[in-house]
This record gives structure tokens, C-alpha cells and sequence, in this order.
């Protein structure tokens, strides 16, 4: 009955994977956190500022009633 429960046991071991390090710290019971990774964060794309057109000056009265000639 014991023996079957220790094959079990190194079974279970060898499909998790993992580092032997990460083992013998898990059977000791000192198991360290895992570091979380850095989201790189996304650079924003600048918005192109449009170029206003000119009215060409023509000799026609204007809305502030100036008169170019």
C-alpha cells in the first residue's frame, strides 16, 4: 500500500515539469513566488495636425467689410 502511494507521488512529479530546484524547494515547503513580468506599454501615435488652407485675397468685399485689392 505504501509503495503504491510513492509511485503515485513521483508520477505527478516528473508531467508537471518544472525545474528540480522549484521541486526540492515545494517538498520543503519554501516555495519562492514567481516574478510577474513587465507589460511593455504601447506608444501612441502622434496625430498629424492639418494644415489650414489660405483664402486667396481677392478684390471682392470681405465679411468685415474691408476691401482688398
Amino acid at each position: 500500500m505504501h509503495v503504491e502511494i510513492i509511485q503515485k507521488e513521483e508520477e505527478e512529479e516528473e508531467e508537471g515539469g518544472g525545474g528540480e530546484r522549484r521541486k526540492k524547494e515545494e517538498k520543503e515547503g519554501r516555495r519562492t513566488k514567481k516574478k510577474k513580468k513587465k507589460k511593455k506599454k504601447k506608444k501612441k501615435k502622434k496625430k498629424k495636425k492639418k494644415k489650414k488652407k489660405k483664402k486667396k485675397k481677392t478684390g471682392q468685399n470681405t465679411s468685415d467689410g474691408k476691401y482688398f485689392v
